[in-house]
């Protein structure tokens, strides 16, 4: 037999641990902050249940003009690409590696030049004093 169905206790079910709010919520409470004297920030932000460090993050995202970044993001797994996609994206990874190593290659060989060029010039041999102009 099943046990029988049992209501979850409101007070012990499992909630997210931080919080989340919105744009809304956050242009408001920023507009009274800014409104606000020194001293009564901290006693706002006490009544608000909110952290210095939040209201900072907050004024950054909107001084960044990053106003989306206010919105709630989405949760959970990205959507699925499809395999063509993915192909292209590991394609251009690939490009990307071979054009760095280009780009190394090609910097030896300039190197490999100028080698060249310096072997070509007679050494001087140690029983010759340095000339001086």
């Amino acid at each position: 037999m099943r046990p029988a169905a049992t209501i979850p206790d409101p007070e012990h079910t499992k909630t997210s641990a931080r919080p989340r709010y919105t744009a809304a919520f956050k242009r408001k409470v920023l507009t009274e902050v800014e409104q606000l004297q020194a001293g009564e920030i901290g006693a706002y932000l006490r009544k608000m249940g909110l952290y210095s460090g939040t209201l900072s993050r907050w004024r950054w995202e909107r001084d960044s003009a990053t106003m989306q970044s206010l919105a709630p993001r989405k949760r959970g797994p990205k959507p699925k690409q499809s395999a063509e996609q993915v192909e292209l994206t590991r394609l251009q990874r690939k490009i990307d590696a071979l054009e760095q190593k280009l780009v190394v290659a090609h910097g030896i060989i300039e190197v490999q030049k100028i080698s060249e060029i310096f072997k070509g010039l007679s050494p001087q041999t140690p029983d010759e004093p340095p000339e001086t102009g």
